[in-house]
């Protein structure tokens, strides 16, 4: 029940990250040479960091 739980929390904390990261890309209007692959490695850093 508690890694169940536990697994939720990271899912809702990488959304809001990727929502917080998302606005402040879109902000800056600063475009990355891969966006998807800097999106991907920006999720699974926020990933490893939360495990």
């Amino acid at each position: 029940m508690y890694s169940v739980h536990r697994q939720k929390n990271g899912i809702y904390a990488n959304i809001s990250l990727f929502l917080s990261y998302s606005e402040v890309t879109l902000t800056t209007r600063s475009s990355p040479p891969n966006p998807a692959q800097t999106v991907d490695q920006h999720l699974e850093t926020t990933s490893t960091a939360l495990n």
